[in-house]
């Protein structure tokens, strides 16, 4: 809580020069590796630089290499069970899309088989494609600034996404000024708080963190600033509040939105004095802290309805730090996946079990399911993507794989109650029972199931082609296979006019949108986000 003058300056100058770079970072397509029998090589990425020139870049097991973000060493995909003819990715007819050529082999996007010449158009793109070249490579299309790495403890991955909160933090880090940080549950602020902590001045000092939300008007005066011997029945001893417990270091304020009225006005006054007094103590004390503050709301409009002060919000946000959930850097989700898969088999004593040989005819991540993770919208964040990998590492160690299981498939479709993705979904605690896969019947030939028994078996399992396959005993591709040659359209199929059609008839019912066109609620959502419907 230092005052320096020249910090408004310093302030304004950061926060000028940041809306000045967010205007002027130019983006690049990249393909980010999500999936590889290697788990070491899953974050690579390539930078597809050639297409601004409008010349086409080869993709396969030899050509394009790929490198991880910062490194000057680069390889190839290099997997054997990859064919050796290339996917031509070429500059698309339209400003900024994509064009795909040359399918000597299936090529699946966001889980649908694709014709030679496909399109992407470049907002599909910026949002992330999820490119499928086999059951064991899995890439993710999308946009990259391509800038090195800003190196920060504690903050990982390499999107552009978590790379501006890098830049942000520690540009005001060494400025000892209040740092409001604003984000979903689960994405990781306290994270970006230690590490504001950590690259302050006052690192070698203490860092202490409440939860605002748990104090009540009656617990806060003595929680915060402590009280005297005798203050009350039962208090024996002088006790330290957080404020002094944070003395000369920094004092974490989470969820400070749901912090209550009083409490407020007692925040508010130990802000602008610089003093704490005690409960029961007839003299004051001056505290030297820098506040960090954290919320998931929106204290501008808890300021406009009343239930938040605005000087006390002021106070707060010297600087601002927006850290973006983890559907807006889908990029991060194989590398945060491995990590807390190696975290998770380190802790239960088993690291080896991701480490299998490239060659191996059985690598440890399935790409289905690596490519199920990445259209899942994760509304839990990183919190719940370390939840998910705790989970998949109990079944890697029993069985050595992990695949795209009938009940994890249903884990990670949630039942929104609009189009868009959902804020609330099935959460996955750590204490959720992990299933074994489930064993399927043997696999059944294709000729043998009809367009009757096909479309009986989908309208039974909601349109979802995974689970109508688990049913059936058949490979989720044989489910696409089929619809294809039976020349049954897909989300994809439908015109603009009759998804709004259909929506309005819903009431935005994403499910009930589904059974009425008679297609995968996935792949619906999907083409809404693409055509921005949703």
């Amino acid at each position: 809580m230092t005052e320096h003058s020249q910090e408004p300056l310093l302030l304004s100058t950061l926060q000028t020069a940041a809306r000045a770079d967010a205007r002027i970072r130019a983006t690049v397509p990249c393909l980010t590796l999500a999936c590889h029998p290697d788990s070491r090589r899953i974050g690579e990425r390539a930078l597809l630089t050639p297409l601004l020139v409008r010349k086409p870049v080869l993709l396969s097991r030899v050509d394009t290499e790929f490198a991880l973000p910062g490194s000057s060493s680069s390889r190839p995909l290099a997997d054997p069970y990859l064919s050796r003819n290339p996917l031509r990715i070429v500059a698309g007819p339209a400003p900024g899309s994509i064009a795909l050529e040359g399918l000597s082999s299936k090529v699946a996007i966001d889980g649908e088989l694709i014709a030679e010449g496909h399109v992407l158009p470049a907002h599909a793109i910026e949002a992330g494609v999820v490119l499928q070249l086999s059951s064991r490579i899995v890439l993710l299309l999308h946009a990259a600034s391509g800038d090195q790495p800003t190196e920060v403890e504690g903050l990982l991955g390499h999107s552009d996404g978590i790379e501006g909160v890098r830049k942000r933090l520690r540009h005001v880090a060494p400025l000892d000024i209040p740092v409001l940080i604003v984000g979903e549950t689960g994405v990781g602020k306290e994270c970006v708080a230690q590490a504001v902590h950590a690259q302050s001045v006052r690192a070698e000092k203490p860092f202490v963190a409440v939860n605002m939300a748990t104090l009540t008007d009656h617990t806060a005066s003595a929680a915060l600033f402590g009280h005297a011997r005798g203050a009350f029945t039962g208090a024996l001893a002088r006790h330290r509040g957080f404020f002094e417990r944070a003395s000369h270091g920094t004092l974490f304020l989470d969820e400070v939105a749901d912090t209550p009225a009083e409490v407020q006005a007692m925040l508010l006054r130990t802000l602008e004095t610089g003093r704490v007094q005690p409960m029961g103590d007839e003299r004051d004390r001056g505290v030297d802290v820098r506040v960090v503050a954290a919320t998931d709301g929106d204290l501008d409009d808890g300021v406009t309805t009343g239930s938040f002060r605005g000087a006390l919000k002021h106070r707060l946000a010297g600087y601002e730090i927006h850290v973006p959930p983890l559907r807006r850097r889908p990029d991060d989700i194989p590398r945060l996946l491995v990590y807390f898969l190696g975290e998770e088999l380190h802790t239960l004593g088993r690291a080896s079990a991701l480490e299998h040989e490239a060659h191996s005819a059985q690598p440890p991540l399935a790409g289905e399911l690596v490519a199920r993770l990445l259209t899942y919208p994760f509304p839990g964040n990183v919190r719940e993507l370390r939840n998910v990998a705790r989970q998949l590492a109990l079944e890697l160690i029993t069985t050595g794989h992990v695949a795209l299981t009938p009940e994890l498939d249903a884990r990670l479709t949630p039942k929104p109650a609009g189009c868009t993705a959902p804020t609330k979904a099935p959460a996955m605690p750590a204490s959720a029972t992990v299933h074994a896969p489930t064993a399927r019947r043997p696999e059944r030939a294709t000729h043998d199931l009809g367009e009757d028994a096909l479309l009986a078996a989908l309208e039974e399992h909601g349109w979802s082609p995974h689970r109508a396959a688990a049913a059936l005993g058949i490979a989720t591709s044989t489910i696409h296979y089929l619809l294809r040659k039976a020349g049954i359209r897909r989300a994809t199929d439908l015109d603009d006019a009759e998804l709004i059609a259909a929506s309005e008839r819903c009431g935005a019912d994403l499910h009930e949108m589904a059974r009425a066109l008679k297609v995968s609620p996935r792949a619906l959502r999907l083409t809404l986000t693409r055509r921005r419907l949703g």
